[in-house]
């Protein structure tokens, strides 16, 4: 699954818009030492999928969005239990992402910045960081299970 979230922050402004595109690749394992690489798509023998119709979502948790803040996002599967994910990788084009549960996410060695699993055990929702840059811009962050 690619998941893409679009953060529009400015200086004075504390609305937060957000774009969603998924994709998702269903069925398959992760590696169980953490991703091999910067995307989850390739490699695993799964055709990509819309992964707004299969019930994954990457939502905004909390925070202030303006420059230098720091928010949560959370990747979500879908609520039937059905789409628990294994594998996951988080990336922001923009800020600084961090772990915020080390029991199932770690900075992913394989993609310089982004943050992926632990583990190849099953997970509905993980939760990241993501510190704001200092100057108003947008910021978009993709997750792929």
């Amino acid at each position: 699954m690619t998941s893409t979230k679009v953060l529009r922050h400015a200086g004075a402004t504390k609305r937060l818009r957000l774009a969603v595109f998924l994709l998702a690749t269903l069925g398959i394992d992760a590696f169980p030492s953490g991703p091999g690489g910067c995307s989850a798509v390739g490699g695993h023998g799964s055709p990509a999928q819309d992964g707004t119709t299969a019930g994954y979502t990457l939502t905004f948790v909390s925070g202030t969005v303006a420059p230098g803040e720091r928010v949560s996002i959370a990747l979500a599967a879908p609520s039937d239990g059905e789409g628990d994910y294994t594998g996951f990788i988080i990336t922001a084009d923009a800020g600084t992402l961090t772990v915020a549960d080390a029991a199932v996410s770690r900075p992913a060695s394989s993609c310089a910045g982004g943050v992926g699993h632990i583990n190849n055990e099953k997970k509905a929702v993980v939760e990241v960081f993501l510190e704001l840059p200092p100057t108003p811009g947008i910021v978009v962050v993709k997750a792929q299970v």
